[in-house]
């Protein structure tokens, strides 16, 4: 996916660069790029190495690399895809009915991937505004107006389904920063994205970015962010504007606004539970890379005109240029997915450049425990009951991190025999947060041990209220039906976490001997017992399974 946006990207620059007004000639390399360059090669020279950019930006690993931000890619995919096909339907005299009818199929499913899809018909009607028609008055305005009508009614369509309908006009408001606090830092979260961008060190590259909160219009940094983008906003404004404008000018104003404009969702009044992401850059940083490639470009131009450089010598001066960087980009991402090589890395990285972030020091201790390094595990959790608790930001009480620590602590102290120690952290896990599905969970297993069966039902079934997905929770149930003589409701559960985990080796292994030795059913119980002799891993356990599927072989064949 990211490949494929890539190449659309060069075709989109491509089509920027050599776009015609309405019955004018296109704009040759000549006009676009300064009267120094003769050569035809320069015409695919900045949309290529702007498409590289694109690509090997280190940014762009949160976005490809954090796979499950492939809905990310698959929007801008599609957003790119419509907008071609726009530019080829409007460009001529004529509008062209199958690419516009294509561009409203793309945008339709771009609309379904990701919420920055909806800021496509405002860039559309500003690519037809400043490129297409280059004119701002009435008749102009009138035509692309009628032009994205189908596009604005599709995005309103889309919007009332998959917002209003799904999910009730009803967004749970964010207990850590209010509307306007989230409005102002995201001042100068924009002003840490264009750093970014410019300059992605990996080490200023964080998944989990402990950002502070803007508490006030008069901070400095806050002051300081304001100016810059209200500075890139007003001159790029002025510039669209402005009469007998250069086709550079239009080009790094449609950038920067590109850059804002697909920003605009996740970074100014909907308040998001995330204050910064660096993911959320994949598609405005397309109008981060036209502007870089010009800037660099009209910066050789400058010396040229200068005198400095000969014709061939600024061609290949800009080439080497454009090359170091991409060369940088591409050494940087290689590192930084280094990063991403396993959660043990990848949650070590976030807790060294968010050493005060519950979140990432839990992880942490999760992706320990999975390993079994479970003194490491015991330290990241400890971390976050105690030392993170005491950061009053973090409203202990509603952080779900802390209740998560307490909880696996229990895990870890069940596990090795301390079964009392085990039950003061499950209820402190429900002190902190008492929806804890896990807590519930897990102090159940607490009384199933203890032979309370009554107590450990009554804990199940809280899990499964508050998580009806739950699949050790079904199985735990079924379980215990399973010990009480209650083979039916047994066979429900067990069933119920089998559809929720169909790996679940535990579930199959149980279900088959209560087929075979409650139901009398050696059929169905051969079934999941060989199902469970596929997925068991623990060699003891793999021997009785074994035996029990040759005696009921034996069974059957007698």
């Amino acid at each position: 996916l990211h490949l494929l946006n890539g190449i659309l990207v060069y075709f989109f620059m491509g089509r920027l660069l050599l776009s015609k007004g309405e019955g004018g000639p296109p704009l040759s390399g000549r006009n676009y790029a300064g009267p120094w360059e003769r050569d035809a090669s320069i015409g695919n020279l900045l949309p290529l190495f702007a498409a590289l950019f694109f690509v090997a930006n280190p940014v762009q690993t949160h976005g490809v690399t954090y796979i499950t931000q492939r809905h990310g890619e698959m929007a801008t995919l599609f957003y790119l895809l419509s907008l071609i096909l726009f530019i080829r339907a409007v460009s001529g005299k004529r509008l062209r009915a199958y690419p516009y009818l294509g561009s409203l199929l793309s945008l339709l499913c771009g609309l379904w991937c990701r919420e920055e899809v909806y800021t496509a018909p405002v860039m559309f009607f500003l690519y037809y505004l400043v490129f297409v028609a280059e004119d701002w008055r009435w008749p102009s305005l009138s035509r692309g107006l009628k032009l994205l009508l189908p596009h604005v009614a599709l995005a309103g369509l889309s919007f009332y389904l998959g917002v209003m309908t799904a999910w009730g006009w009803t967004f749970e408001p964010n207990w850590r920063w209010g509307k306007g606090e989230y409005l102002l830092t995201q001042a100068s979260v924009i002003v840490e994205y264009i750093q970014l961008l410019v300059l992605p060190l990996p080490r200023w590259l964080n998944a989990d970015v402990d950002f502070p909160v803007s508490r006030g219009l008069w901070e400095g940094y806050t002051l300081f962010s304001l100016g810059v983008i209200t500075l890139l906003l007003g001159t790029s404004i002025i510039l669209l504007f402005k009469r007998g404008l250069s086709k550079e000018g239009k080009l790094l104003a449609f950038g920067v606004l590109w850059f804002f404009i697909t920003l605009s969702p996740t970074s100014t009044v909907i308040t998001l539970q995330e204050i910064m992401v660096v993911y959320r850059l994949y598609l405005p940083s397309i109008g981060f890379c036209l502007v870089w490639g010009i800037c660099i470009h009209r910066a050789i131009g400058y010396l040229w005109s200068k005198g400095g450089l000969g014709t061939r010598g600024a061609l290949r001066a800009e080439v080497l240029v454009f090359s170091t960087i991409l060369l940088c980009y591409s050494v940087g991402a290689y590192e930084h997915n280094k990063v991403w090589k396993d959660e043990i890395t990848f949650w070590e990285d976030t807790v060294k450049k968010s050493p005060m972030k519950a979140r990432a020091h839990y992880n942490l201790g999760v992706a320990y425990q999975a390993k079994g390094l479970l003194e490491k595990a015991v330290k990241e959790y400890l971390w976050c009951v105690r030392d993170g608790a005491s950061r009053p930001e973090e409203k202990v009480r509603k952080e779900r991190s802390y209740s998560r620590a307490w909880n696996n602590l229990g895990v870890i102290c069940l596990e090795g025999g301390r079964d009392e120690e085990a039950m003061v952290n499950f209820k402190k896990a429900l002190e902190t947060q008492p929806e804890n599905p896990d807590a519930h969970y897990n102090i159940g297993l607490y009384h199933l041990k203890r032979g309370d069966l009554e107590e450990a039902e009554k804990k199940f079934l809280a899990a499964l209220t508050l998580n009806p997905f739950h699949a050790k929770g079904h199985y735990a149930l079924g379980y215990l039906h399973s010990q009480k003589g209650l083979s039916d409701k047994a066979i429900t559960s067990l069933e119920k976490a089998l559809e929720l985990d169909p790996a679940y080796e535990e579930a199959h292994r149980t279900l088959g001997l209560i087929w075979l030795n409650q139901k009398k059913d050696p059929k169905k119980a051969l079934v999941h017992l060989q199902e469970s002799l596929r997925l068991c891993k623990d060699p003891e356990t793999l021997k009785t399974i074994s035996a029990t599927i040759s005696d009921i072989k034996k069974w059957l064949e007698d």
